[in-house]
């Protein structure tokens, strides 16, 4: 009768003889000594016989000395008598069960194994089962019978065994309770994995059944539909594929879904007119290389077409998927970078040739010629008097553009400088209020304000920071800069200079550096080229390009509070503040339809945490100023009212903080949570010389 026991040790160095053991010994309960065990009487590798392993053998005893040895020996995993497997599987201790729990299965129907799968899944924790059922024969896992074991799987794994029952039996498409478990599976599991999988799962399982199609994840929505589409039953069918197709797409909104679609379902006619832009910009590029140059016409007028619906940024991109032998038809000028395209005319510029360079110009272009010409030092003259003469035929309507030209017809006419900015400001100004209350689009004003370098906002809003060196030398020019929105200090733009954000903030634009590349200029620059000084009511002329910087800043922030909560129209400007540059922090707003429509709103920059406040959402005041419902920041210079002394939500005083040292503050009737603002933010007495984790 073979015995059960655990080794206890087998092998290792022997330091008398100085080689390897060739025996071990077996703990076996109800045997007083443990049992000698030689390498000869082993069925497995020695390896294997590492202390507390579980084996079999049969017992004999050594005629010699009349000591027990073990003969025979196996691995319990490997054992083959019926009696030790049932003895073993039906053991509570894991370390025997487990080993032999497939091979007692065997000895049973597919539903009586199935029955003691369910029984033994019972005493197990979440953790053991999925270990568990890892080790059940696919005989049993692939039984159709076995749903509620293959769902203790990941669904990843859940929908990969799946497949392998289909591949193993085509006949599941027939059952409805296996069709309606891999659908099941395919809605829960990763689109990696179901993407890796995907040309092994038959159409047959939704091509009938949209509503469970329409439960998948968009992207695999998108991947059954074009597998029908590319073998339907009948045209019927296709047409009704396509328009789902299309919904899907449109529902989605990625250019990445487009990648999925084939050239061939692409060009339907259906679908053409919404392509992503960069798809269908390959497709006429190829078919383009593949006819006749007569027929070429046709094709570029498309391409053009297809780039011209674009916005600017993604002209660029597309660029870039036509070959370099196309981009010198003049039919793609208009799409290539400003400064490419200045390029491309600066011959006929520096002929004179003004009229025909300046009309192939975009406005951005035009803009950054005339900085290149300032830089250069060309005259002028000729450029005002064909544009004279291009007011009759193609007159100049871009406002950003006119805002520059005013300006730079101002250099040679000192006298008239002030009375041309102020036309010029006006100009910037209407079209400003006009594009942030009629447009959805951000507010675009390059290459006429200096961008962001670490790119916290669109705009540079830096300010004038002396240190202590500056005060004591009386500079004109400081040596550092604060940036309001990252509420710390940012060193000075350097032309010409690698910068590496890593260390701080960087590339504060103060002041006019005229010796930079004209590519890289901006309002400061050509407000110093020009002689033009700034002069509005309120503001010091050195802080108008910042002013400026921080309204258009403000008001692509603010675009979306613009609509009106009611109908979610967008609310017109209070023009007391809209035309106020030097209050650019503040806008109010109503909407046209009065009466039970948003009315007045108020919209502010917290001083402290600089998030928007918005008079619909911080509806508490105190002394006629808005707490910011982010903060509880009320009056900057406040000695009285701190942070958390009214919620800025409902108006209960004493917010406690959610835990000792914490800086986030909780309402305890609303529940409202605020986060306080820098130490150097605090106002009043509650928070002085408190240590905040």
């Amino acid at each position: 009768m073979r015995k059960i026991g655990k080794i206890k040790w087998f092998g290792g160095h022997n330091n008398k003889t100085g080689r390897q053991n060739d025996f071990g010994f077996i703990a076996c309960e109800g045997k007083p000594n443990d049992i000698f065990v030689h390498l000869r009487q082993i069925n497995c590798s020695a390896t294997a016989l590492i202390e507390g392993t579980i084996v079999t053998f049969e017992v004999i005893t050594n005629f010699r000395d009349g000591k027990e040895e073990a003969k025979n020996l196996h691995l319990l995993i490997d054992e083959t008598d019926t009696e030790i497997i049932a003895f073993c599987a039906t053991n509570e201790d894991k370390n025997l069960w487990r080993p032999v729990f497939s091979n007692y299965l065997a000895n049973f129907s597919i539903d009586e194994a199935i029955s003691l799968i369910l029984q033994k899944l019972e005493t197990l924790s979440d953790g053991e089962r999925v270990s568990f059922v890892r080790s059940l024969p696919n005989q049993i896992l692939f039984s159709h019978k076995a749903r509620k074991i293959r769902e203790l799987f990941a669904k990843d794994e859940h929908l990969n065994l799946c497949v392998k029952m289909l591949n193993d039996r085509v006949s599941l498409l027939k059952d409805y309770s296996f069709k309606e478990e891999i659908n099941a599976t395919i809605e829960g599991a990763s689109v990696q994995v179901v993407e890796k999988i995907w040309e092994s799962i038959p159409s047959e399982l939704y091509v009938d059944v949209p509503e469970q199609r329409k439960r998948f994840n968009l992207k695999i929505h998108a991947r059954c539909l074009v597998k029908l589409i590319l073998d339907p039953k009948d045209d019927q069918s296709k047409s009704i594929f396509i328009m789902e197709l299309i919904e899907c797409l449109k529902e989605a909104n990625k250019d990445e879904f487009w990648e999925i679609i084939p050239d061939e379902i692409l060009i339907y006619e259906q679908i053409w007119p919404i392509a992503n832009p960069k798809r269908r910009v390959r497709i006429l590029v190829n078919k383009l290389e593949k006819t006749e140059k007569e027929n070429h016409k046709e094709i570029i007028s498309e391409l053009v077409k297809t780039i011209a619906k674009t916005s600017i940024n993604e002209h660029s991109i597309l660029l870039l998927e036509i070959p370099e032998w196309l981009k010198e038809n003049e039919a793609f000028f208009p799409f290539k970078s400003p400064v490419e395209q200045v390029n491309l005319v600066w011959n006929l510029i520096e002929a004179g040739l003004w009229s025909l360079a300046w009309v192939r110009l975009s406005k951005e272009a035009k803009i950054i010629c005339i900085y290149r010409v300032l830089k250069y030092k060309i005259n002028t003259n000729t450029f005002f008097a064909e544009l004279k003469k291009l007011e009759t035929e193609k007159p100049e309507n871009e406002p950003l553009v006119k805002y520059v030209i005013n300006i730079l017809w101002a250099k040679d006419r000192p006298a008239k400088r002030n009375e041309a900015f102020q036309r010029a400001h006006e100009l910037l100004q209407e079209w400003v209020i006009e594009q942030a209350w009629n447009s959805t689009e951000p507010l675009n004003l390059y290459p006429i304000l200096p961008v962001c370098q670490p790119k916290k906002v669109d705009y540079c809003e830096g300010k004038p920071w002396p240190t202590e060196e500056d005060k004591a030398s009386g500079a004109k020019k400081v040596s550092r800069a604060f940036c309001p929105r990252a509420n710390k200090s940012c060193s000075l733009f350097e032309p010409n200079t690698e910068r590496n954000f890593s260390f701080g903030l960087e590339g504060a634009r103060l002041y006019a550096e005229c010796t930079q590349d004209w590519k890289d200029w901006s309002l400061l620059e050509l407000l110093q080229a020009t002689g033009v000084v700034p002069s509005l009511p309120d503001l010091k002329s050195d802080e108008y390009v910042q002013k400026l910087s921080g309204w258009i800043n403000r008001l692509n922030e603010i675009r979306d509070r613009l609509k009106c909560s009611v109908c979610s129209q967008t609310m017109t400007p209070n023009d007391k503040y809209s035309k106020a540059l030097a209050r650019y922090n503040m806008t109010v707003a109503s909407c046209k339809k009065g009466n039970g429509h948003d009315r007045n709103i108020y919209f502010n920059h917290c001083w402290a945490c600089y998030q928007i406040i918005d008079s619909r959402e911080s509806k508490i005041q105190l002394d006629g100023l808005y707490i910011c419902i982010h903060c509880g920041s009320g009056a900057k210079k406040s000695l009285s009212y701190s942070q958390g002394d009214i919620c800025p939500k409902c108006g209960t005083a004493e917010m406690k903080q959610k835990e000792e040292g914490s800086r986030f503050i909780q309402c305890s009737s609303c529940q409202h949570t605020i986060r306080l603002p820098a130490q150097q933010h605090l106002t009043g007495y509650r928070w002085r010389g408190y240590k905040f984790k």
